[in-house]
């Protein structure tokens, strides 16, 4: 399995590079097409290799392999990226790897979080992960609906959802048309 995770990380890197001579320290740090494409390797690799032996729900997989992604994505270096074109793993990597799996699964836990509005954004977006569309794990739909359970997250709790009142249906419809409309371009 680990084989399997390194082959896709070389084929990312390399799709994203090109060629390993470029002198960029950091390559993935600022969003790019190459970053796109690392972190989507990532997120595949990720979530094939633990579909099946993951004690988490599958939404919370989608979510904790786009975190993986991305933290690699922003920790990796050039160096590390050329050693994966080689099917090598640098120490580094497997380091960097396993921060980002801690950070990750910390991230995912509603109790983790330090103030109880944060508690609650987070129970808010795991819930819209779990209930928007969860089937649909393809990574260009995974970051559609991350990005529209982090406004509708935020916002239901601004409406006093997770508090003592509770929203109107039509205060949540206006949220859902907000939050949809912010993934147009």
């Amino acid at each position: 399995m680990r084989k399997l995770i390194l082959i896709a990380f070389a084929i990312a890197a390399s799709l994203c590079l090109g060629s390993p001579a470029i002198a960029v320290e950091l390559p993935f740090l600022h969003e790019s097409m190459a970053r796109t494409a690392f972190v989507g390797g990532a997120y595949e690799s990720c979530f094939e290799k633990n579909r099946s032996v993951s004690h988490l729900s599958e939404a919370q997989l989608v979510s904790f392999c786009l975190c993986t992604g991305r933290a690699l994505a922003e920790s990796i270096t050039s160096s590390e990226v050329e050693q994966l074109q080689l099917q090598r793993v640098p120490p580094t990597f497997e380091q960097k790897a396993q921060l980002a799996s801690t950070l990750c699964t910390e991230r995912l836990l509603p109790e983790n979080r330090s103030t109880p509005r944060d508690r609650d954004v987070a129970r808010a977006m795991n819930q819209c992960m779990a209930e928007y569309h969860p089937e649909d794990t393809d990574y260009g739909a995974v970051v559609v609906r991350e990005r529209f359970c982090i406004c509708f997250g935020s916002g239901i709790v601004n409406l006093g959802a997770y508090g003592s009142s509770q929203p109107s249906a039509q205060a949540i419809k206006q949220l859902v048309g907000q939050c949809s409309r912010k993934l147009s371009p």
